[in-house]
């Protein structure tokens, strides 16, 4: 059986691999790169303020939508 989420949450700030590194690589597994990831965390880092101020640009009410009929 092969796993396929419907979601993924991520943190950025984890030990090994941040969080967007780790959804760099999930986007390079054709069987899950279409799955959609959310960037969740308590981290206040600045480097992880400038890139969620990154992430917000590619948030859209398109995205909203699909999360909306998929949860």
């Amino acid at each position: 059986m092969e796993f396929h989420p419907d979601l993924i949450l991520m943190d950025p700030v984890m030990l090994v691999t941040d969080g967007f590194k780790a959804t760099e690589l999930i986007r390079q597994i054709p069987a899950i790169s279409d799955v959609i990831v959310i960037s969740v965390s308590a981290s206040v880092s600045e480097k992880v303020r400038k890139k969620r101020q990154f992430l917000k640009l590619l948030c859209s009410k398109k995205n909203f939508i699909i999360l909306q009929k998929n949860l």
